[in-house]
């Protein structure tokens, strides 16, 4: 492989979390636990040839990347996309991309990430970045949107059984929603802009 991705396990921080931070927490672990899978199989069975290999855990073959002439996008530097769009643009130049299952990372998510108004952030811009990379029409975002709202109220009124979890799901669900929209609008995530460097830095102790 030139391009390699592995599974990131996301840990629980040191401290003390409320009830919303692990509840948003089990959510998240509950989805990259999925990706891992699905990755996993694709792995087993060659055909992971075309997954998207993110900066969270990767390894580069320099030489390789040297070779193509592919570059991050720097047009793209506080969307959250960049490395998606790389990661397909070297595939797209003839690079190996592959994924590892045992090369595991674990990632401590920082408190101040746990939270509905971040996650509902994170979800709106990833999927705004879905729009972007993947050129969607108006009319498919229009109706994504849609069907993310119907999800969002399905997932609301589970919430008696399900608590917080539920509440955390729909509150995902209107951020895939909120992004769909906006990238149909013509608007970029900023969400690594200056306004949101505190999440996304730690103070040295």
């Amino acid at each position: 492989l030139e391009l390699a991705g592995g599974p990131v396990r996301l840990v629980a921080p040191g401290g003390e979390l409320t009830d919303w931070n692990r509840a948003v927490l089990k959510h998240l672990q509950k989805r990259a636990e999925n990706r891992i899978q699905s990755k996993s199989r694709r792995a087993k069975e060659g055909r992971d040839g075309d997954i998207d290999v993110y900066t969270n855990n990767w390894c580069l073959c320099l030489a390789t990347q040297r070779r193509l002439g592919v570059r991050f996008d720097e047009a793209l530097q506080f969307t959250g996309g960049s490395d998606t769009k790389f990661s397909r643009d070297f595939h797209a130049a003839g690079g190996r991309i592959g994924f590892v299952p045992g090369a595991f990372v674990d990632d401590p998510m920082p408190q101040k990430r746990l939270t509905l108004g971040y996650h509902f952030r994170r979800a709106r811009d990833q999927s705004n970045n879905a729009v972007v990379l993947g050129q969607k029409s108006m009319a498919a975002c229009l109706g994504q949107t849609a069907l993310r709202l119907f999800d969002a109220g399905l997932n609301l009124l589970t919430v008696p059984l399900t608590g917080r979890y539920g509440v955390v799901k729909a509150v995902h669900k209107l951020g895939i929603a909120a992004g769909r929209l906006r990238g149909a609008l013509g608007v970029r995530s900023s969400h690594y802009g200056a306004k949101s460097a505190g999440f996304h830095t730690e103070k040295r102790g």
